[in-house]
């Protein structure tokens, strides 16, 4: 199986497939690695069912996140 997930800041959205045929579809809440450390993405990870059952059958993760970088300016 493998597993194409697109997420930005609120939402994740996954599509799982076997032999090239979407058999999962889901939803989470957003996951950005560069703002959410391991703990927090393995909490989010653990609290779907259906990853849970399938963990073992997905042999490939294609992840894809937006990410907006913002100017913020500061004054002292």
């Amino acid at each position: 199986m493998v597993a194409v997930v697109y997420s930005g800041s609120r939402y994740a959205n996954w599509r799982i497939a076997h032999k090239g045929t979407e058999t999962i579809e889901l939803r989470t809440v957003g996951i950005n690695p560069f703002f959410n450390d391991e703990k927090y993405i393995l909490q989010v990870l653990n609290k779907n069912i259906q990853l849970i059952h399938n963990a073992e059958k997905i042999k490939k993760i294609f992840f894809l996140a937006q990410v907006q970088h913002q100017k913020k300016e500061m004054r002292l």
